[in-house]
């Protein structure tokens, strides 16, 4: 394994984990449905739509890999970029934390799109209905880790960029803003502790 898949697995457990403990009920109940369906499936259809299935959950897989490497990058970058008090694109009170997110530059990116495209291949024909449970499920997955990694890169380039950028000073407003709007208020000033997995 080389540095950088183990930097990118080491992002990848703390996204997950920080998903896992701030899991509303809503969300675990989502959660046990999709793997309910996924054992009915797996029961009830023909062994080629099981094939098809797997091949799709190990794409969306590569794809959530893809949005947490992507959304780390993206928060840490703007961590930088606040603090070079440049002008940031990032929503106003009202509007959802996703927002802070960009995700034209990540739909261009080649692996991302290749993915994409695999997917429409696999759900081109007339039983493309019987996954998309699985596809509108693994959709909003995707959706919130890369809210949350683009958050935990963010908090760890305020974290991090102190102690190798002479000149960082980290803007506290945008910090703070970010840290009410994911509902971790209590940590700020100590954003090292949502970085652990």
């Amino acid at each position: 394994m080389t540095t950088v898949d183990r930097v990118n697995e080491m992002h990848k457990e703390c996204a997950l984990a920080y998903m896992e403990q701030h899991m509303d009920q809503e969300s675990r109940d989502d959660c046990a449905k999709i793997k309910a369906a996924e054992d009915v499936f797996r029961k009830e259809y023909p062994q080629e739509q099981i094939e098809i299935l797997d091949k799709l959950l190990a794409i969306y897989r590569e794809q959530e890999e893809i949005c947490i490497h992507y959304g780390w990058q993206a928060g840490r970058e703007m961590c930088l970029r606040s603090a070079r008090k440049e002008q940031l694109w990032f929503p106003y009170q009202d509007e959802a934390v996703s927002g802070y997110v960009r995700t034209e530059p990540l739909e261009e990116l080649p692996a991302y799109r290749r993915l994409t495209e695999a997917v429409s291949e696999l759900l081109a024909d007339q039983k493309a209905e019987n996954y998309l449970e699985f596809k509108f499920y693994h959709e909003d997955q995707e959706s919130e880790l890369l809210v949350i990694s683009h958050y935990l890169g963010y908090l760890e380039g305020t974290f991090l960029y102190p102690g190798i950028k002479p000149d960082f000073a980290q803007n506290r407003e945008l910090t703070a803003a970010y840290l009410r709007r994911m509902g971790d208020n209590a940590y700020i000033g100590r954003t090292e502790e949502l970085l652990k997995a």
